[in-house]
């Protein structure tokens, strides 16, 4: 198995002007010694790289550059996949690196009230009643903060495990479907919008049809709406409907139809969904930062509250003392 680097050289040296045997011949070392050697056995056999070479690349990229095969040149297939696989990876690493901590601070947040409520509060209010203070209310406080924690847990969880049922390749397409039907300004709609324009965008660069593009695209198993999206313009422009009309699908989000519009009118596609892209990276941010804030706003002010009330506990006694 080769790793990303590797993949990732090879294809810049045969961009170079480099054969595919002369690219091995420079990057050869201790790591990748047995899989070149598994290589040139196999092209001494007479099998041609195209048929065997996706078995050793990584997970990140082997899908990618099989289904690029079908269509293009070994080169191009593999420069493609490889700089869809970064792209997608950088995405992936960015949304997670912003979501990660507010999402894990509330649900520890909530966690933490759950057990104080459950745990250390009776045995707080049990030292109350001790000091002959009634503490009727707060038990009533204690039991709704906790029910109130325990509950919006469960509602986290159950939304995390719809979204993940939901999303599994096997039912994403029709739930996809429905939001086309009956909500075309959803974030799924959205974000499979920028999938589709970020891999369309690549098809750009190198020169390839459009036509052939939508070939492509549509034969990629990880990314199910982006196939559905090109199978809807392909089916389109199949029926005879023009480039304009067939990128208005519903299957994509307004903002996006119109920048297709405006790049086939003004003939500079490259630039326009590269503005549509940074367009899309900076509402992505702004949102992803929105919800940080919110959470983040709601479990300080969660534990804030609980310190509050623990303070106005450990008070009474000390009140009681004063009045003594």
């Amino acid at each position: 198995m080769l790793d990303e680097e590797t993949c990732r050289s090879i294809a810049a040296l045969m961009k170079s002007g480099f054969s595919f045997q002369d690219a091995m011949n420079v990057m050869e070392d201790e790591k990748n010694r047995e899989a070149f050697t598994q290589i040139r056995e196999k092209l001494s056999a007479g099998e041609t790289v195209t048929d065997f070479f996706p078995d050793h690349l990584p997970a990140s990229c082997r899908s990618y550059v099989s289904g690029f095969l079908m269509v293009l040149s070994f080169q191009e297939a593999l420069q493609l996949g490889i700089t869809i696989a970064d792209n997608e990876k950088k995405q992936k690493q960015s949304v997670i690196r912003e979501m990660l901590y507010p999402i894990l601070l509330m649900c520890g947040m909530l966690a933490g009230i759950f057990l104080f409520c459950m745990y250390v509060l009776p045995k707080m209010l049990d030292l109350l009643e001790g000091f002959r203070v009634s503490s009727g209310s707060l038990r009533f406080v204690r039991t709704a903060a906790q029910t109130a924690s325990a509950g919006l847990l469960i509602v986290t969880a159950l939304l995390s495990a719809a979204v993940l049922y939901l999303t599994r390749p096997a039912r994403i397409a029709s739930v996809y479907r429905f939001l086309v039907r009956h909500c075309r300004r959803s974030l799924l709609i959205r974000f499979a919008s920028e999938d589709f324009t970020r891999f369309f965008l690549e098809c750009v660069r190198m020169n390839i049809s459009t036509y052939h593009a939508l070939q492509l695209l549509r034969k990629i198993p990880e990314k199910p709406l982006v196939g559905l999206i090109a199978e809807e313009m392909d089916r389109m422009l199949s029926t005879g409907d023009s480039f304009e009309e067939a990128v208005s699908t519903n299957y994509v989000e307004p903002v996006l139809s119109r920048f297709f519009k405006t790049a086939y009118y003004a003939s500079e596609c490259e630039k326009m969904l590269e503005g549509y892209l940074h367009m899309s990276t900076i509402r992505t941010a702004v949102m992803i930062r929105r919800f940080s804030v919110a959470v983040q706003l709601f479990s300080y002010s969660m534990i804030g509250a609980m310190i509050v009330f623990v303070y106005l506990i450990m008070m009474v006694p000390m009140q009681m003392l004063q009045n003594i």
